[in-house]
């Protein structure tokens, strides 16, 4: 495709987009006992072939459906990730609307504000001495509540497992 028939369908695209589409961050819990936040991008329509057009604009994202939604068969472009979701968005960007903008930078900041991490990274010396406070015979609950972490983060230090300590 040359890259003037490639800026026209990125402006057919961030209109489309504009006009029917959302972005979504959700927060959720982490399996590191902290939160995580997933972004999205989606682009809901009655008819299949834009949403298979934006999917060849952008080189990458997906079709789902369909789905019936009351009397209406539905399918739904979606793009998932925040580092996808900024390719989009940056694509898009030349051609959006100010109130679309300011909604795309508000959900991608609250996206990365909530990054997957853990809530609270211990240094080498503090689970050396999780890892004491155990072996001297403390409850992992207490440790746990003493940290402000849940009981599952002390058990993966006490097991060696599937913890790392950060360097920091």
């Amino acid at each position: 495709m040359s890259s003037i028939k490639w800026r026209e369908e990125l402006a057919w695209a961030s209109g489309f987009y504009d006009g029917e589409g959302s972005i979504h961050a959700e927060k959720h819990s982490a399996n590191n006992g902290g939160l995580t936040s997933s972004c999205s991008l989606s682009v809901p329509q009655s008819h299949r072939e834009p949403l298979d057009r934006l999917v060849r604009v952008f080189g990458f994202g997906k079709v789902y459906g369909p789905r019936q939604v009351r009397t209406t068969t539905m399918w739904a472009f979606r793009v998932f990730g925040v580092e996808r979701v900024q390719a989009v968005v940056c694509m898009l960007w030349p051609w959006l609307g100010t109130f679309r903008r300011t909604q795309i930078v508000a959900v991608l900041q609250e996206c990365k504000a909530n990054a997957t991490r853990c809530r609270r990274h211990f240094r080498p010396t503090e689970v050396a001495n999780i890892r004491n406070r155990i072996a001297r015979g403390e409850r992992q609950c207490d440790i746990a509540r003493y940290y402000a972490v849940r009981p599952q983060i002390i058990h993966w230090i006490a097991s060696g497992r599937s913890y790392r300590a950060s360097s920091s």
